[in-house]
């Protein structure tokens, strides 16, 4: 067949090429700190999360940033744990450490949207930093992201993994590590080249001066994929400069999905921003798609260039992996390469199949329905 064999050929190419240019765009970010201390407020969004809560609270509590520069708000989106009771027993003894309780509000804007624009606009800081419950922030990670704020910069983040290097997080752990490792390393060569595409707002900063312009959450409405959405308001005159941070000091810790239903339900959440993504995006995954579903068919056809595509798909996903694990110090993580594209070929293949026939998405105990208009159910 020698059409199928032309045709796999040109997208294994084009795989391989692209994998070559995104190893290249992923910045070397070093381990600068930036000597000035404007003032920051760090935002959290937090609902039940009573078995993360401390941890994080704790890493943010030793941040090396002068208290009276700093400002940590959390906003209690109705939580039916001791969230409450542990974020006032911090706030007690820390100054800098303020606690809100979510209105009840009759809008669109539900949910993590709601809190994240409330926390903002009760907050005085010139820089907003952004990060969940579940994670943990290294000492330096708020004077790290700060240096990428030079010139027409407005936007910026850093990496989170999933797992430490002296953890004992399992396979599946590592393997999901290994994922947004990959992901991330895309992200950053992508805003790099002058075409933001996709973020985690778990790790993100920006100048407050440009939210407001922008309209904020409040210009987004309802959504499960807030980051994205904000990326987009940001993002719009193209004079604005958005960059990714690839330094160990503005790396943060969180934890690995604990089974296959929760992880399921956070991809599922992700595919609902999928319309947001620009359409360089769009053309990435469709690229990803068909070499993956090119190499399957040729298992059948021709096996021989099969393990040519196996080859080339891998080789290109090393590079980027390597090029991302050695910018953070995490070489280890590369050993667990053949797991992980065993786990890209199957993810790749299945999960668009499944969410053909599967709308609905749940996130921390909501019910949230196919039509992005509707009201989530609590």
């Amino acid at each position: 067949m020698p059409d199928f064999e032309l045709f796999a050929a040109i997208i294994f190419g084009l795989y391989a090429v692209l994998g070559i240019l995104l190893c290249l765009g992923i910045p070397n970010s070093g381990n600068r700190l930036c000597s000035q201390e404007p003032p920051v407020s760090v935002i959290l969004a937090v609902r039940n999360e009573e078995q993360h809560l401390p941890a994080c609270l704790n890493s943010l509590c030793r941040l090396d940033y002068p208290a009276d520069k700093l400002e940590i708000i959390l906003v209690d989106d109705h939580s039916s744990d001791s969230t409450s009771q542990i974020i006032a027993s911090y706030a007690q003894t820390r100054p800098n450490i303020h606690y809100y309780s979510l209105p009840q509000d009759s809008s669109s804007r539900r949910g993590k949207v709601r809190a994240l624009e409330f926390g903002i606009a009760v907050s005085r800081g010139e820089f907003i930093f952004l990060t969940d419950a579940d994670c943990r922030a290294p000492r330096a990670w708020i004077k790290s992201l700060l240096t990428q704020f030079t010139g027409a910069t407005v936007m910026t983040g850093g990496v989170t993994l999933l797992d430490s290097p002296d953890d004992r997080a399992s396979l599946f752990g590592k393997i999901q590590s290994c994922d947004w490792l990959f992901l991330l390393g895309i992200a950053a060569a992508a805003a790099g080249y002058g075409l933001p595409l996709s973020w985690f707002g778990n790790n993100m900063a920006f100048r407050r001066s440009v939210y407001d312009e922008c309209g904020g959450f409040a210009k987004i409405g309802h959504s499960l994929v807030e980051d994205l959405a904000l990326l987009n308001q940001v993002k719009k005159p193209r004079r604005r400069n958005i960059n990714f941070s690839f330094s160990p000091d503005s790396l943060l810790y969180s934890s690995p999905a604990s089974g296959l239903a929760e992880y399921y339900n956070q991809r599922k959440r992700w595919a609902r921003g999928l319309r947001l993504v620009p359409l360089p995006g769009i053309v990435l995954l469709i690229l990803a798609v068909l070499a993956h579903c090119v190499t399957i068919a040729a298992l059948f056809i021709h096996p021989a260039l099969a393990a040519a595509g196996i080859l080339v798909l891998t080789c290109a996903d090393l590079l980027i992996l390597a090029r991302a694990a050695g910018l953070l110090g995490r070489r280890e993580l590369l050993k667990y390469i053949g797991a992980f594209e065993i786990y890209y070929f199957l993810y790749t293949l299945l999960l668009p199949l499944l969410l053909l026939f599967d709308h609905k998405t749940s996130w921390k105990d909501r019910q949230y329905p196919a039509k992005a208009g509707q009201q989530p159910g609590l």
